[in-house]
């Protein structure tokens, strides 16, 4: 039987769908974190959450390091590499929340087929 829906699974999709908007860093990760612990989530939701939650921060990392590395010979370059990082950060962010929002639409079977063991989708019984 699916796990219902806690505080922290709710908390998870808003740091990845409005978190980045607040706090750009520091939501992506609470939202990993928070996904991470919950038992609510499959393998596989974990898996694409960390990766759509974590990947932006990696790149940033990587192009910060090019940068300051010499890598960049053009500031302009930089510029860009950021906005794109910033972007995909973004972007990246609130398609992990939409992708746990879908899982959170179909979390819990309705009422009556929980209790009952009988009905249809609608939880109508039969």
């Amino acid at each position: 039987m699916p796990v219902a829906w806690q505080g922290g699974d709710v908390l998870a999709v808003v740091a990845f769908m409005v978190g980045p908007f607040v706090a750009p860093v520091v939501a992506p990760v609470v939202g990993v974190l928070l996904v991470r612990a919950s038992p609510r989530w499959s393998e596989r939701g974990r898996q694409v959450a960390t990766a759509l939650g974590l990947s932006p921060a990696a790149l940033g990392v990587l192009l910060v390091l090019t940068g300051l590395l010499g890598g960049v010979r053009e500031p302009s370059h930089l510029l860009l590499g950021m906005v794109v990082v910033i972007v995909a950060s973004y972007v990246s962010s609130v398609v992990a929340g939409a992708l746990l929002l879908v899982g959170f639409r179909r979390a819990v079977p309705p009422r009556d087929q929980q209790h009952a063991g009988r009905g249809n989708a609608l939880g109508m019984g039969a």
